[in-house]
């Protein structure tokens, strides 16, 4: 074995010469350099220079005895403009979070290239655009340096490459054990022209039916995934996934929110390979058993709580942090509730002091019920919120962790990345294949296949459904599409958690709060612990303690509040497509049935309340009545253009009720005497403001978000004389070969973050494909 580290330049060099690259006779490896410039009063004067790739050649010709090559660098005019505004913008979010990092403060030094060269040789976990892969190998031979560094970094790297030292220490750099080849497609030209299925989205469920399909050899497979994989600490630890996901999230805004002031919302999915559960906030608990089993009585014989619980179990395992935490913290889990799946589910090793305190007030000021982590099919009440990430090795597990690297190496499984499924084709109304474009080239090319599975997202599904034709025929024929079913329901039926955060002033803050993490010594010293021990804050993501109340825990008015639903007129608080197809009118009318129920039971969550021991106190409505759209408004395929999000927030006067009285509740909980000593001092809405009317219009003016990323619905599974888009096995209705594996097809919000309920109707689905294939 050898260990090469001599550098970002000699390094690519040396291994041309000892004919290790599989590119000869000219290797272009790309390598990036950051120059920076003395401060000027003159405005066109750049602070900094925009990092970006250029190509370093090899060849034999310019190589000389120091196996040193020839290489340039350029600035454009749209690379300097977009420095500019990185600089400043990166400035000011630092400051605004309470600092920089250590080693990343803004420095200025003379005009000139700062050798920072790194990313020749980068890591990744696939060939086509890295040469090793974690933990930096290539072979046998590992390389130490910045050249493994994937990209230009606002830490100097002399830091970054004793980061990495520790990383190989960590992996064991002695294994010498290869990864297997990854058959990852970059490129329209490398893929097959046919096969047996095409799965639309390379997220939390795209990869888990993917995984599952691909286990029969004979059946070959792709998956297409508009983003690219994140090889980045800011997605793998768990502290680092609160900060900033922005380049791996589509940027999606909403139209104006007439019942919210006409304010736009923002609406964040992820655009990266795993989607959501590459960027999400980790959170990983499940609804009620009457969540799921109100699936069933819309009409979905086989979807109630006891058939998901075997797909909840098939796709997590429960890996607790070492016994000393488990003590320190009390931790409780299901055992029975989790399986020996993929997914590693478990409590960090650290949790923020005030946690602690606030957790009391509930347990003992507000003698809530103590359950364990929710898991079982009762949520409702206090209890542990799980992350997805296991105890021990506190780093993220999602589906592209779980699912895609341990089936990535069979030849009968592709992934296409930067690319998406334009329109599905169709022969009749039999699936013939899937048009797919290139998000960087605008190249497009049709792929055969006569099934296609749907997993884009809540977003995405509908849109790609209306651009194949099958919609609201109305709106089809108003773009030119040819009408394959006129199905109303495709895109309507949008529901998410409605959501806002209480913001508290601790004037007594605990010793050791989240604000520790802006010391540069704690910092430094938390960072130290979480690379040798994977414990510590960095092993902690958003916060794991949460209650779920049922509507008799927040309003004794709750059976009149239940009731007065049945005397309201739906279309008056409906989109107007409702009221052009009674078909949506009768499934809302079912589904409002279910509310009913469910605000009368006490094991049925309407508001969930989390914290960690933070000064924000997020909330969020588990069961809104209102329902959105979301429609097209151009035949442009391209996903980075947003069709027209409609939430249609807040429509339903019983939603603002409930909102209101979360607050209530969440006041009423840092109000107790466990949490006194804290000192807590309300910021958001703010103490002042006190009478229902006055926190409507707060809720209203600024405070309410119609989001709490948690979109579903849009392709419901209902019958179809009720709305529905997709029957029990999950099958577009009047066509053949065309399924929705994603949260698309939840007929209604569960209480419950999202995440593990996707990850369950994704193995549900892929049984129920396999089943369909079995028997033609």
């Amino acid at each position: 074995k050898y260990l090469i580290c001599a550098g970002a330049v000699p390094t690519p060099g040396i291994l041309f010469k000892s004919g290790l690259s599989k590119r000869l006779p000219v290797l272009e490896g790309p390598f990036e350099s950051r120059t920076k410039f003395t401060p000027s009063t003159n405005k066109n004067n750049n602070q900094r220079r925009y990092m970006t790739e250029h190509p370093m050649a090899f060849c034999q010709a310019v190589l000389n005895k120091n196996l040193v090559p020839t290489f340039h660098f350029t600035l454009d005019d749209e690379a300097a403009e977009r420095c500019q505004n990185m600089i400043t913008d990166m400035v000011h979010v630092a400051r605004k979070l309470g600092g920089f990092l250590p080693g990343a403060e803004p420095k200025y030094l003379p005009p000139g290239s700062i050798q920072h060269v790194c990313g020749t040789y980068r890591a990744g976990e696939l060939p086509a655009d890295s040469v090793v892969n974690s933990p930096t190998r290539r072979s046998r031979f590992f390389r130490h340096k910045s050249n493994s560094i994937s990209s230009s970094s606002t830490m100097t790297p002399h830091k970054i490459i004793s980061f990495l030292g520790q990383l190989m220490a960590l992996h064991g750099l002695a294994s010498g054990l290869d990864k297997p080849e990854h058959h990852v497609k970059r490129d329209l030209g490398s893929l097959s022209a046919e096969y047996d299925y095409i799965v639309v989205g390379g997220g939390t469920s795209g990869l888990v039916v993917a995984n599952r399909l691909s286990e029969d050899p004979s059946k070959t497979v792709l998956v297409v995934e508009y983003g690219d994989f994140a090889n980045t600490i800011n997605v793998t630890v768990p502290f680092l996934t609160t900060k900033d996901q922005t380049p791996r999230l589509y940027a999606m805004k909403s139209v104006p929110q007439k019942h919210l002031g006409n304010r736009v919302a923002n609406l964040r999915i992820g655009k990266v390979v795993g989607g959501g559960s590459t960027v999400n906030g980790m959170a990983f608990d499940r609804g009620s058993a009457v969540d799921y089993d109100s699936w069933e009585d819309l009409g979905n014989p086989g979807w109630g709580w006891e058939e998901l619980l075997k797909y909840f179990r098939k796709s997590s395992r429960f890996g607790p942090p070492a016994e000393k935490y488990v003590k320190k913290y009390g931790y409780k889990w299901t055992p029975d509730a989790y399986g020996d799946g993929p997914v590693h589910v478990g409590f960090p090793s650290w949790q923020w002091p005030a946690s602690a305190l606030m957790a009391r007030a509930w347990t003992e000021d507000l003698d809530e019920k103590v359950l364990t982590d929710g898991a079982d099919g009762k949520n409702v009440g206090f209890a542990w919120l799980p992350q997805n990430s296991d105890g021990k090795d506190a780093t993220r597990s999602s589906s592209e962790t779980a699912y895609y690297r341990p089936a990535s190496h069979r030849p009968n499984l592709h992934l296409l990345v930067r690319h998406y499924g334009a329109a599905i084709t169709f022969k009749g109304k039999a699936t013939a294949g899937v048009k797919i474009a290139s998000r960087d080239g605008g190249k497009s090319r049709h792929v055969s296949s006569k099934h296609v599975i749907l997993a884009a997202g809540a977003v995405n599904t509908p849109r790609i459904l209306q651009l194949s034709g099958v919609g609201p025929a109305k709106l089809l024929k108003s773009l030119d599409i040819d009408v394959v079913v006129d199905a109303p329901g495709v895109g309507a039926n949008f529901q998410d958690h409605p959501s806002f955060h209480m913001i508290y002033k601790f004037n007594n803050d605990t010793p050791i709060n989240p604000n520790s993490m802006n010391d540069p010594d704690f910092y430094n010293a938390a960072w130290k612990e979480y690379v040798a021990h994977k414990t510590g804050p960095f092993s902690h993501a958003w916060g794991n303690r949460i209650a779920f109340q049922s509507l008799r825990d927040l309003d004794s008015r709750y059976k009149t509040i239940a009731e007065s639903l049945g005397s309201q007129e739906p279309l008056a608080h409906l989109p107007q497509i409702y009221a052009e197809n009674p078909s949506l009118v009768e499934g809302f009318l079912k589904q409002r049935k279910v509310l009913q129920s469910q605000f009368r039971n006490p094991q049925a969550g309407v508001v969930e309340i989390t914290f960690g021991g933070a000064i924000a106190v997020p909330v969020a409505l588990q069961k809104p009545l209102s329902r959105g759209t979301i429609f097209i408004n151009t035949t442009n395929p391209d996903p980075s253009i947003p069709p027209l999000i409609d939430f249609n927030a807040n429509s339903n006067p019983v939603d603002m009720l409930l909102v209101i009285a979360a607050i209530h509740r969440t006041r009423e909980f840092m109000a107790a005497k466990s949490v006194s000593s804290l000192e807590a001092m309300e910021l958001t809405p703010g103490a002042a403001i006190q009478s229902d009317v006055e926190l409507e219009t707060t809720l209203r003016e600024t405070l309410l978000t119609p989001s709490f990323d948690h979109p579903v619905g849009t392709a419901a599974m209902m019958p179809r004389k009720w709305g529905g888009v997709v029957d029990t096995r999950l099958r577009v209705y009047g066509v053949e070969g065309v399924w929705v594996v994603d949260a698309s097809m939840m007929p209604i919000l569960p209480a419950a973050h999202t995440q593990s309920t996707v990850y369950a109707v994704a193995e549900y689905a892929a049984d129920l494909i396999k089943r369909d294939a079995k028997h033609g």
